[in-house]
């Protein structure tokens, strides 16, 4: 990856206020503004050269803007709250929309993971609820993996698969969780004219087409273990961030009053469950070219991580290595999209050029070099 950025969006010097999500589009870049409701396209030069939407509830207009994506020529934003799909030109002008409707879990957080042809692959998690005793357990959150028709809105396949593992505890009626350390957790992405789903324990992949049709692959991987440092690591970060919470009693409306800060407490006191090896996979990105990209597990030790793309036969195509703390969030063609933050603080969109598949990095070729060893 080319070492400086070919194009920076600062937030403040753009005007956004919550970049919740954003694509590369026409060499630049599609925002979704969750502060002001508003797609942002900005060109390759860092000009903002639309904005569509704002808050509301009549077309045209967003209650929770947390998705963009690219479609055909054009884009679509998704709006959590209405399950409504908004249609954009290639100039960001409103052409259409297109509700989902369909039987869907009660409780849910949808999510906008990418178009295929005349599909959206939209994401639900169900949040852990537990029934039983209140000690604490393991639990694992269902997730429904919906392709809705873009042309009516109507979900065509459903696929559920258990999502990340947690430690949790119920009191009452409030729960409170965390994730179990190095637990797994399932991705999904799209790539072309199909989508793709991971465990992150392993290396079984699952490749869904546009028809419908289903097939697996699994890689071979030699699992890492877990060491008991990094464990304590980890169990000390998340005490750490839970002491640092502001958590006051919540009180529900039949007058029952949780003390969240000790419910918490008493959870992390007791022996946090973890892995025995480490993930396999830690992210999922596709790109429009059909390159599926799969990030590994960084070693705790480490200060890299390493991206493969695999084309539509899966076969391995390019290799891309990056700091560990590099937040990638789209990949296209020879371009890479990373969320950073400013000196100030403030969110800042970056686009660095991806060096071409037959002029390796020297970091790839040194991974490659000691994986051969």
């Amino acid at each position: 990856m080319s070492a400086e950025p070919i194009l920076a969006v600062r937030s403040d010097a753009a005007a956004l206020g919550w970049v919740k999500d954003a694509v590369l589009f026409r060499r630049g870049v599609a925002i979704a503004d969750l502060g002001s409701r508003e797609v942002v396209l900005v060109d390759s030069l860092g000009q903002v050269t639309a904005r569509q939407g704002g808050e509301g509830y009549g077309p045209e207009e967003y209650v929770s803007l947390t998705g963009v994506a690219r479609h055909g020529e054009g884009l679509v934003a998704w709006d959590a709250y209405h399950f409504r799909f908004t249609f954009l030109d290639g100039a960001g002008k409103h052409v259409g929309e297109a509700a989902m409707h369909g039987e869907m879990p009660e409780r849910h957080d949808p999510t906008l993971l990418g178009t295929f042809a005349d599909h959206a692959l939209v994401e639900l998690r169900r949040p852990v609820i537990l029934s039983g005793p209140p000690d604490p357990a393991r639990a694992r959150e269902d997730v429904h993996f919906l392709v809705v028709s873009l042309r009516t809105g109507e979900i065509v396949q459903r696929v559920i698969r258990p999502g990340e593992e947690w430690w949790a505890a119920r009191l009452g009626p409030y729960a409170t969780h965390f994730p179990i350390v190095f637990g797994h957790n399932i991705l999904s992405a799209v790539a072309g004219r199909a989508w793709y789903l991971v465990d992150m324990g392993s290396l079984l992949l699952d490749r869904y087409e546009e028809d419908g049709a289903h097939s697996s692959v699994e890689f071979e991987h030699d699992p890492v273990p877990a060491e008991d440092v990094w464990v304590e690591a980890v169990i000390d970060s998340i005490r750490g961030e839970v002491n640092g919470r502001q958590l006051g009693p919540l009180e529900f409306s039949d007058g029952t009053v949780i003390d969240r800060r000790g419910v918490s407490s008493a959870l992390l006191d007791a022996p946090l469950p973890a892995r025995a090896h480490l993930p396999a996979v830690s992210a999922l990105k596709g790109s429009p070219d059909g390159l599926l990209w799969i990030r590994e597990f960084p070693l705790p030790t480490s200060d890299s991580v390493l991206w493969v793309a695999l084309d539509e036969h899966l076969r391995m195509e390019r290799r891309l290595r990056l700091s560990s703390d590099v937040h990638v969030m789209d990949f296209d063609e020879d371009l890479v999209l990373v969320l950073a933050e400013s000196e100030a603080g403030a969110a800042m969109l970056e686009v660095y050029a991806a060096l071409p598949p037959d002029q390796p990095s020297p970091d790839s070729q040194e991974a490659e070099a000691s994986a051969r060893e």
